[in-house]
């Protein structure tokens, strides 16, 4: 039994093709059209003159019969028209009033009104009381003969416009398509290797140009999203190797003693629990940091009383302050802020500034929390310290993933650098944003500034329901 071969695609025509038929087709169209209306204006012309030499034939002829008729009777008015050339007697026709014919002329004779290249005109006129009958003729045949010539030259000239406008066409889609050939060349050579390469960028100030400029901006975001992933990745595995080694060192060690006693196999597994417990809040701080990434930080939001939210992450942290000697100052109790936000996302929040403040102020110094609302009404949650600070140059680095400070933020304070990084996604996915001001020696301040505000009558609500479940 034969297999059905699987049918292939038919693949189209190159779009420089393409585009030359499109435009062969339209003009073949467009020229045809004119062509065909030049042809009708001018045989309309043409009958248009014709019409005026007869209707002028026909005043003359008129003229003539109304000036001799009555003086000198019909023979001699007609043998006087035949003699005129202008009035053209031998295209002329006359007859009275029963219908017989009175002149007839040479190319008219045995004309019915009709002729294959003669053009008529057919009247009827009352003349010194009597009817009588006119037809004029004039010929056809020059005008059909120009008509014909004419005719013959547009057909000749149709198929040499379309050959000469196909072949600029294709020229010009030549020219249009080049920038983006050489944008298809450059982008082929671009790979993982070399993401800092760039599309060649026409000045030519058209779409194609800011098709260029677009991909090269999607090139440099690709760029900054993989090397933040390299960092993330060697960042991640530096942090994960060195507790992976102290356990496995631990372990070998603990193995390693003939005569180790319940004591020392007690003391190996603390400091491997010790390891594994800091293992399992990277792991958990990573994930976090990829659930941020994708958007799925935010699960559930509410309006919630901001104050409330900062004092249950002081009364969590409360005991940590205690044990290192240091002042924990909670929001006032008067303070009230609405936002809307995830509750458990936020205490998260305020726990890692609080942590953060506590973990880098020696004892003795003081911690604080707080909320009000700025000059433009939105609601702002503040955490600041009296501890170590950070110099003016690191302040825009303390929320990149990894990162600590040198000499102060180290593995010996228990962090692996990604807390604030954490705490900013956090800030990011309720629209609020989270700043720092800090001075070494001195402290920091931490702000987070959300930047949407609940209206009066909202906010009022919000109280009320809160006060309700207080």
């Amino acid at each position: 039994m034969k297999l059905a071969q699987q049918a292939r695609p038919s693949r189209a025509w190159p779009l420089r093709v393409r585009l030359t038929a499109t435009y062969t087709a339209i003009l073949m169209v467009v020229i045809a059209a004119l062509e065909i209306a030049g042809y009708v204006s001018v045989r309309a012309a043409m009958n248009a003159l014709m019409d005026h030499e007869m209707t002028t034939r026909l005043a003359g002829i008129e003229d003539h019969m109304a000036r001799h008729l009555e003086r000198y009777g019909w023979p001699r008015t007609g043998a006087d028209l035949s003699l005129h050339p202008a009035f053209q007697p031998g295209l002329l026709v006359i007859r009275d009033a029963a219908g017989a014919v009175l002149f007839a002329g040479e190319g008219m004779s045995g004309a019915s009104g009709k002729g294959d290249l003669l053009r008529l005109l057919s009247v009827r006129r009352q003349i010194h009381g009597q009817a009588y009958s006119l037809v004029l003729g004039t010929d056809l045949r020059v005008a059909s003969a120009v008509l014909q010539q004419y005719w013959v030259m547009l057909m000749v000239a149709l198929p040499f416009l379309l050959v000469l406008s196909a072949g600029a066409g294709h020229w010009m889609s030549g020219r249009a398509m080049a920038p983006i050939r050489n944008m298809m060349a450059a982008a082929r050579q671009i790979d993982s290797q070399n993401l800092s390469e760039r599309l060649p960028v026409p000045a030519t100030g058209d779409e194609v140009q800011g098709l260029a400029e677009t991909f090269n901006g999607m090139l440099e975001r690709i760029e900054s999203g993989f090397q933040k992933m390299r960092e993330f990745t060697a960042n991640a595995s530096h942090e994960l190797r060195t507790p992976v080694a102290i356990v496995r060192a631990t372990a070998e060690i603990a193995l390693l003693k003939s005569r180790a006693t319940s004591e020392d196999y007690r003391v190996a597994l603390e400091r491997v629990l010790r390891e594994s417990e800091r293992n399992s809040l990277l792991i958990e701080n990573m994930l976090e940091l990829a659930r941020a990434d994708t958007g799925l930080a935010v699960r559930e939001r509410v309006w919630l009383d901001l104050s409330d939210a900062i004092r249950g992450a002081c009364e969590q942290v409360a005991p940590l302050a205690l044990a290192r000697g240091i002042e924990l100052r909670p929001p006032e109790r008067g303070s009230r802020q609405s936002v809307w936000g995830d509750g458990e996302q936020l205490r998260r929040l305020w726990l890692i500034l609080l942590d953060n403040a506590i973990k880098y102020t020696p004892p003795g110094g003081t911690v604080w929390a707080g909320c009000g609302s700025d000059e433009r009404g939105q609601a702002v949650g503040e955490v600041g310290d009296t501890g170590i600070g950070i110099s003016g140059a690191q302040t825009g680095l303390i929320f990149e993933r990894f990162y600590r400070v040198d000499q102060a933020r180290g593995r010996g304070m228990g962090g692996a650098g990604l807390g604030l990084a954490i705490a900013r996604e956090i800030a990011a996915s309720h629209e609020a944003m989270l700043e720092v001001e800090s001075e070494t020696g001195v402290g920091s301040r931490f702000y987070v500034t959300f930047a949407s505000t609940p209206d009066q009558d909202v906010t009022e609500n919000v109280e009320s329901e809160l006060q309700t479940v207080r």
